[in-house]
């Protein structure tokens, strides 16, 4: 007897534990960065590799970066997400559609930095061309805004070096 009372309230718990569970998560967006890659091209953004982490200052380095965010709805967000580029003359950086993206030139942290929109569920294209100014081991900063967690912010390391 004393089983069957510890199966029901074992039973009875599980149920009111789903049953707030499911009210807890009704309606919030769960976000999921799936994609977050950089490829670079040494012919001029013909091809694209991810393998390559060192380039020669005063050469115009072309970089893709591939993003996607998955969340648990249909509905198709717009996110901000910003790519921080130290060490680095700004050249040309555009949305796979065509659409240019504007720089923002932080002289005192010595900074370029690109603020641009992905959709969610989708993925998103971005190319970049820029030169290096000076030899150094560079962090880009890849950072989403809310509602996307900061978990999903990363740092891609390249190396600048001089020519032999």
């Amino acid at each position: 007897m004393k089983k069957f009372f510890m199966l029901i309230l074992l039973i009875f718990l599980v149920v009111t534990l789903m049953f707030f569970w499911e009210g807890y998560t009704k309606g919030r967006t769960d976000y999921l960065v799936t994609k977050k890659d950089f490829y670079y091209s040494e012919d001029n953004g013909n091809t694209y590799g991810n393998r390559r982490i060192k380039f020669e200052v005063g050469r115009e380095i072309y970089m893709q970066l591939q993003i996607e965010v998955e969340t648990n709805v249909s509905e198709v967000e717009e996110l901000q997400v910003s790519l921080k580029i130290p060490n680095v003359n700004a050249v040309d950086a555009y949305y796979y559609s065509g659409q240019k993206i504007t720089p923002v030139r932080d002289n005192l942290n010595g900074v370029t930095i690109y603020t641009f929109t992905i959709a969610t569920n989708d993925t998103s294209l971005f190319f970049f061309k820029f030169v290096p100014t000076s030899p150094s081991v560079v962090q880009m900063e890849l950072d989403f805004a809310d509602p996307v967690p900061a978990r999903y912010d990363s740092i891609n390391t390249i190396e600048f070096v001089t020519s032999k």
